[in-house]
């Protein structure tokens, strides 16, 4: 079933792209660092002077395939949030959740547009599957925080509330 959900969202990538977040920011800066083989910055690019560690895997990603190489990486990005999610329910949870995702408006919307919040929100949500593990895992758990803060400022709150639960300091 999640194969089907990869295909469709393909397929809704053959429709024009119309959102202007994605048109103007999330593909434009990564062709443009790819064309100028570098940051893109300055008075009239003041998006392309932030650090922008996701903007350059997609960079990578137009060299490589152009805008359908972005668009599959981020549909192939949610899919894989959704099947993790999936994994770690219980089976009655999963079509819960499953039938809350696909009756989302905001989650078709996050899926069929290259953004970087599905990405954000899957590196939160391994970062929290970590949490638990043993204190050798503490540094991929830090990578994972720390790359989720890198793409989205926003990410902080959530990402410091996960290294203090992963070191027991709110347990007790």
């Amino acid at each position: 079933i999640w194969m089907a959900i990869f295909v469709l969202v393909q397929l809704l990538f053959l429709l024009p792209i119309t959102d202007t977040d994605t048109l103007y920011y999330q593909l434009s800066i990564p062709k443009q660092i790819w064309m100028q083989n570098g940051l893109v910055g300055g008075e009239l690019r003041p998006n392309g002077s932030r650090p922008l560690p996701f903007h350059l895997l997609l960079s990578l990603l137009f060299g490589l395939g152009s805008v359908n190489a972005i668009l599959s990486f981020c549909s192939l990005i949610a899919v894989s949030a959704m099947l993790s999610l999936g994994h770690r329910l219980e089976a009655n949870s999963r079509w819960i959740v499953f039938l809350l995702c696909m009756g989302s408006f905001s989650f078709w919307e996050q899926i069929t547009v290259v953004a970087n919040n599905i990405v954000v929100g899957f590196l939160l949500w391994l970062a929290w599957c970590l949490k638990d593990e043993q204190k050798s895992q503490q540094g991929i758990l830090g990578v994972l925080l720390g790359t989720a803060v890198a793409i989205k400022l926003t990410a902080v709150g959530i990402g410091a509330a996960i290294w203090l639960v992963s070191r027991n300091t709110w347990r007790g």
